[in-house]
């Protein structure tokens, strides 16, 4: 069986068998108009496959990956160290995209640098509405690098786990799936069960035909129940145009707060941003806990009323809008409370405080918020009190801090 014989490719430059590929093997296909695979494709090392005129790679109903690059390690020194090359390589104009009735196939030490159109559903490695077709596929090592549409997109397609990936200099999200219309509590394009572990998220800016970059982050944590990320350090995101106000390495939105919006967020980083590790802006009651969490940047935590709890985590600061969450453990470095617009408790627990600043009432904050620390390192001398709504207090071991 042929490659030209298994999968009517436009042009190819040398035809070999697919199953057995040689080790150092010599395919260079050549992908210039959609293609659809409906059985196996195999690729091995010394292989690739270029994409011209912005064709797509399509894996229809039977269609499978069988991709085996060479075991590399991928990245570490929380990602200074970063190995972005792979044998078997992807390249030029053009995508891949996985669809309902494709099967589960091996994706390991790929390398993808590739030029999706700048077109809503154009990403290079795409899951699109599989549902639990995709359950049990698992992306190993692979590189995604210079996208200017995002990089891993598992779209309604559940039960999807990335082991050690890295995306590099990625326009948008690198990971991403729609977003719900705000308000909205159709859950039918969220995905389930998906593992993010090991990967590297490095240099992100705003996503094509975006004017900004405001609330651009590395990952957006969004819709969905049983999504884990893990070990995961996200670097460099910055706007290449435009404002750059509320970006961050990881990003529970606001337009998700009538979504089941599910995450285990376990030993993440988040450096050299240019701002904040972690933005949230939710209104609701579900339950979110942040363990081990470690960043140069900022924790900026609104809107106004939610349900979070930051276990552990060294941060500089945090930044504080909402009200009802907590901090226990860790460094939370300098404090500053902002503008209020809910009544409540925010507290923090056995946590290393160095300042905390007051001035909620600045831009229209008009609720009071109590503060309380059991067991910190904060003294009353260490408060300042600029901007103060009425009836805001500061207590520290029981005792209510005087303005």
């Amino acid at each position: 069986m042929t490659i030209r014989e298994s999968f009517s490719l436009g042009v190819i430059t040398q035809t070999v068998d697919v199953g057995y590929t040689p080790v150092g093997g010599s395919q260079h296909v050549i992908i210039d108009r959609d293609t659809v695979i409906t059985d196996t494709m195999s690729l091995r090392p010394g292989d690739a496959v270029e994409f011209r005129n912005g064709a797509q790679l399509l894996f229809g109903p039977g269609g499978q990956p069988d991709w085996r690059g060479t075991p590399v390690d991928t990245w570490a020194d929380d990602g200074l160290t970063q190995n972005l090359g792979r044998d078997i390589r992807f390249f030029g104009e053009g995508n891949i995209r996985f669809l309902v009735g494709s099967r589960v196939g091996t994706i390991e030490y790929v390398e993808l640098d590739v030029r999706p159109k700048l077109e809503p559903g154009f990403f290079p490695l795409h899951w699109h509405l599989m549902g639990d077709d995709s359950r049990g596929q698992e992306v190993i090592g692979v590189v995604v690098k210079n996208s200017p549409n995002r990089a891993y997109v598992p779209h309604a397609s559940h039960g999807i786990s990335f082991f050690d990936c890295i995306a590099k200099d990625i326009a948008g999200e690198a990971w991403w799936w729609n977003s719900p219309a705000f308000q909205s509590q159709d859950r039918s394009d969220n995905t389930n069960d998906l593992l993010v572990s090991g990967c590297l998220i490095d240099g992100v800016t705003n996503s094509a035909g975006s004017a900004n970059a405001r609330r651009l982050s590395a990952i957006k944590l969004i819709s969905g129940v049983g999504n884990v990320i893990e070990d995961t350090v996200a670097r460099r995101v910055r706007g290449s145009r435009g404002s750059s106000r509320d970006c961050s390495g990881f990003h529970w939105p606001e337009i998700h707060h009538k979504q089941p919006l599910s995450w285990g967020f376990n030993n993440n980083a988040a450096f050299d941003l240019g701002c904040h590790g972690i933005f949230t802006w939710q209104n609701n009651g579900q339950e979110h806990i942040i363990r081990d969490f470690r960043s140069d940047g900022l924790i900026s935590h609104g809107a106004y009323s939610n349900h979070y709890e930051y276990i552990d985590c060294d941060v500089p600061g945090y930044i504080i809008h909402a009200q009802g969450w907590s901090v226990t453990g860790g460094h939370a470095g300098d404090i500053f409370v902002k503008r209020n617009r809910a009544r409540g408790i925010v507290t923090f627990t056995d946590v290393t405080v160095d300042s905390l600043l007051i001035d909620n009432a600045r831009n229209e904050g008009v609720v009071p918020i109590t503060l309380v620390f059991i067991g910190t390192t904060l003294t009353c001398d260490k408060v300042t009190y600029q901007r103060v709504v009425p009836g805001t207090k500061v207590i520290i071991n029981g005792v209510e801090c005087v303005q």
